[in-house]
């Protein structure tokens, strides 16, 4: 009996007069190990596969130890006298451990489909060979080539599917074949199936166009159990044209799916899909160029999409065409538990109509309640060129008609160039937090809303309404900041459109130019409907073109004036840590007739902590224009109580015989007063047409 041993090093014993076979990449060669006359030249043949070869020297003693780095290169050992025998010679691992095996049992551990006659060559029909190693199951390998397939393989259970890597391993659907079950791969009610590093081609455009059909690349449906997908190319799934329902990788109704690190493309349909499935898993594949959708899910409970990237999908493959479909980079419907996290999707192209990058929904005919869609998680998340012709694409968009969705978090994603950044539509329940939503036409949208919170997101340079948000029910909108870095002359847009709104928390929230003035909108914040009530609006600001920076500019119903039933609270309460400083041009005008001046100084500052306002004045004007009473013009903020001014210098300025002048804000302007020093009426101090005044004063702006 001989003894086999694997690939590797080891450490052997072998007996004097034994025979070593080294097996190279093509055959066996054969070393006599017998004694001093022919020992050096054989041990010069075993050294050139096998390196590091010790032995003693002389004759060897009945049992010698030898250490063999074989390398790419089997090695087995026995007596003289025995033949090669795999129904009895020994396999043995070579480890601390390991079970001696008969050689057949081993080699029946890995089993290639050319043991069943496959020949790979593109040419040959090999379906009923690759399908006598599925039935067989077991660990089956498939060596690179391209596997013609003319009819649906069904996997058994128990079946590790492993190939050369993609593109190199090839299961080909045959030009012009129906699939019985449509499908080149395809499993029903098995389990423990694992599939690795191979190509499924569906060949769509050699195929014969059949409304009808699917032909899916690989489909898994009826209770599969235990599904391991890896490294697998899927692509050209389905019929020539685009209306077929054909999918690269499919699920239906199984549990305990894993999905990692594959790719599916150019199918008919959906680049992946899973629905009705229990515990799943899609972790870094990459979906494009997919009729409709690169990834869809519908009904599943306990569903992970993460650092996935989805692109051009509802694209043909040249990248400029649409294929006529939405395509949607992620659709989820009818969901369970589900986090859809670190994905990437963009597109390249506008399309006609719709195709999201992130879409979620319940289906309008579901009963309503919680068993709708509850529990989603979407994190950490790029998408961005999300556009179409109509402009109804939007980057993240969960929705539904009638029913709403519930327990939702969208928090800490990107998104960037598309029709509207983040658009929902029937929420319960959710928070919308720390997004970034950039070069879009409106930022957030929020239609009909109920218990949630929208608070530290940002959006910047929008084209529309920044923040649209109708019909709210308990909703705080809190330190929400939009910015734009270009101006908008036309003061057509708001900052913070809120429609309908009712026992609402609205604070905060800030507007303007990065870093610098704005004229960009026409107010910070529309309140209107006729149901807005109970809300109360406080902290938010708005930076203007002037450098001022205006508190509560909140403009109510749909002229911009109050022309409904209100019971909101307004206020203007900063908390102790917030700081701002800056500077403002101030004017001097008159009361009835504004007029213009010449200054030869010009200068104002300011600095706010909390709700503690601390400004600084210097003026010099001639040639004024203006009529009335003297008033300074252009402050920063809204003093809503009147306060003290400090005038520490007045030069050129007429005053009535035996009066001094004292100053007081009011509004977001500085009125003058003189009062008799003999006693008697005070007035107010006239405009004059050249002056010179400094001042200063400090307001409590809390309301």
């Amino acid at each position: 009996m001989a003894k086999i041993y694997p690939f590797g090093s080891l450490e052997i014993t072998v007996e004097s007069g034994s025979q070593l076979f080294a097996r190279s990449e093509s055959e066996w060669q054969l070393y006599q190990i017998v004694g001093a006359p022919n020992f050096a030249e054989k041990d010069k043949l075993i050294s050139e596969i096998a390196e590091n070869t010790f032995y003693s020297s002389g004759i060897l003693s009945e049992k010698t130890k030898y250490r063999l780095d074989a390398h790419e290169s089997a090695l087995y050992w026995g007596n003289a006298q025995d033949e090669v025998d795999p129904e009895s010679d020994i396999y043995n691992q070579g480890e601390t451990g390991a079970v001696d095996r008969t050689v057949v049992s081993k080699l029946q551990e890995n089993v290639s489909v050319k043991d069943f006659g496959a020949v790979g060559d593109g040419v040959t029909d090999d379906t009923i060979a690759i399908q006598s190693a599925a039935t067989y199951g077991g660990d089956i390998y498939i060596p690179a080539g391209t596997y013609i397939i003319s009819d649906t393989i069904y996997l058994s259970s128990n079946t590790y599917l492993q190939g050369a890597g993609k593109g190199k391993s090839i299961l080909y659907h045959a030009d012009f074949t129906d699939l019985t079950d449509e499908a080149v791969l395809y499993a029903n009610n098995k389990e423990n199936i694992y599939i690795k590093d191979i190509t499924v081609d569906g060949n769509r455009l050699n195929q014969t166009d059949d409304s009808a059909g699917n032909n899916h690349a690989i489909s898994f449906e009826n209770d599969c159990d235990n599904l391991d997908i890896s490294g697998v190319e899927t692509k050209s799934a389905g019929y020539p044209t685009r209306s077929t329902f054909a999918i690269g990788l499919v699920f239906g109704q199984s549990t305990r799916v894993s999905v990692v690190a594959c790719e599916s493309h150019d199918n008919n349909h959906y680049g992946f899909n899973f629905y009705d499935c229990v515990d799943v898993s899609a972790t870094a594949n990459f979906a494009h160029n997919n009729g409709s959708h690169g990834f869809g899910s519908a009904g599943c409970t306990r569903e992970v999409i993460d650092g996935n990237t989805a692109y051009n999908n509802g694209v043909e493959a040249d990248n400029t065409t649409p294929s006529g479909n939405s395509g949607h980079g992620i659709w989820i419907r009818n969901m369970v538990d589900t986090v859809i996290s670190n994905n990437i999707v963009r597109r390249d192209v506008s399309l006609a109509s719709g195709g999201n990058g992130i879409t979620f929904k319940v289906d309008s005919g579901d009963p309503a309640g919680d068993s709708d869609m509850r529990n989603t998680v979407i994190t950490g998340n790029v998408v961005e060129g999300i556009r179409s012709d109509d402009e109804t694409s939007y980057g993240i968009y969960p929705h539904h008609a009638t029913n709403g969705q519930h327990d939702l978090i969208i928090t800490n994603n990107f998104v960037r160039d598309c029709d509207r950044g983040i658009y929902t539509l029937k929420m319960q329940r959710f928070i919308l937090s720390e997004n970034r939503v950039q070069d879009c036409t409106n930022g957030i949208v929020f239609d009909d809303a109920l218990d949630g919170i929208i608070t530290n997101n940002v959006v910047g340079d929008t084209t529309g309404d920044s923040v649209v948000l109708t019909s709210l029910t308990r909703v705080n909108v809190i330190d929400n900041q939009v910015t734009s870095e270009t101006l908008d002359t036309d003061n057509t847009y708001y900052a913070f459109n809120i429609d309908f709104p009712s026992d609402c928390v609205i604070s905060g929230n800030s507007a303007g130019l990065n870093g610098a003035a704005s004229n960009l909108f026409k107010a910070m914040i529309l309140l209107s409907g006729a149901f807005a009530v109970r809300n109360r609006v406080s902290r938010n600001l708005l930076h203007e073109a002037t450098g001022t920076v205006v508190e509560k500019d909140v403009a109510y119903g749909a002229s911009g004036s109050d022309n409904y039933e209100w019971s909101n609270q307004l206020s203007y309460d900063f908390p102790n840590d917030f700081y701002e400083e800056g500077t403002f041009l101030p004017t001097v005008i008159g009361s009835s007739t504004p007029g213009t001046a010449t200054y030869s100084l010009q200068e104002g500052t300011y600095t706010r902590k909390g709700n503690i306002l601390n400004v600084a004045v210097r003026l010099a004007w001639s040639g004024g224009t203006g009529a009335g009473n003297l008033l300074f013009d252009g402050f920063p903020v809204t003093v809503p109580t009147t306060t003290s001014v400090l005038i520490g210098w007045l030069k050129n300025i007429t005053i009535p015989a035996s009066s001094f002048v004292k100053a007081l804000t009011s509004g977001d302007q500085v009125l003058f007063i003189t009062f008799p020093s003999t006693g008697g009426s005070n007035s107010s101090l006239a405009y004059d047409a050249a002056g010179e005044i400094y001042l200063q004063y400090t307001a409590n702006l809390e309301s």
